[in-house]
């Protein structure tokens, strides 16, 4: 069943002012709004070229495969994946695996929030105990949301756990291997000379 047509709708007030509604047949009502879309997806398009610039790119075949299983991966189209990396990597951000997950964990955490608020309003749950439970959510949606969104890169977490657990320093390097100088070297071009640095013989 097709929902009526709003009033103060636009589409309405173009068929009222074409006079199809009250003399015409339900075939050229139909025709009437067909030609509305048309014209309205038109003028739509027209818009959004003027104030956004599109540009065409080619993929090799290879590419294109590439291109095609990330995109997948990251739960997007290949067109919108293509603009969401390029802003990434000018704004040096990162693109989020999966943004629908991510926001049903922050929807979790905001009903369980909302849950606790209630349960101390009906006195289920103590006042202290709830105000405990409370900032733990806040803490954990901080953390977790951060994480989620901003990740910690290799060289921030090799930086951040030498410094927190110096005693871990010979397993770490162990763990990475390094049985030469040569191989530090190497090294420092793909995680950076601040993490080297720290984690260096």
């Amino acid at each position: 069943m097709k929902r009526a047509i709003k009033k103060r709708s636009s589409i309405y007030q173009y068929l009222e002012s074409s006079g199809v509604l009250d003399n015409g047949t339900i075939e050229e009502i139909k025709a009437a709004r067909k030609k509305y879309w048309m014209e309205y997806k038109r003028l739509w398009r027209k818009d959004k070229r003027r104030k956004e610039k599109e540009f065409t790119v080619s993929f090799s075949k290879d590419d294109l495969q590439l291109l095609t299983k990330v995109a997948r991966r990251h739960k997007r189209k290949r067109t919108l994946f293509i603009k969401t990396a390029t802003l990434a990597y000018i704004n040096k951000t990162y693109i989020v695996p999966d943004e629908i997950e991510v926001r049903q964990i922050r929807q979790l955490l905001s009903m369980s929030y909302n849950s606790l608020e209630q349960q101390m309003e009906e006195e289920i749950l103590s006042v202290e105990a709830g105000k405990v439970l409370l900032q733990l959510i806040q803490q954990l949606e901080r953390e977790v949301l951060v994480l989620l969104y901003n990740p910690k890169t290799l060289e921030q977490w090799i930086v951040e756990t030498v410094r927190q657990y110096p005693e871990r320093k010979a397993q770490l390097i162990q763990l990475l291997n390094f049985p030469s100088e040569n191989d530090c070297q190497k090294l420092k071009s793909k995680v950076g000379r601040e993490a080297i640095a720290d984690i260096s013989l």
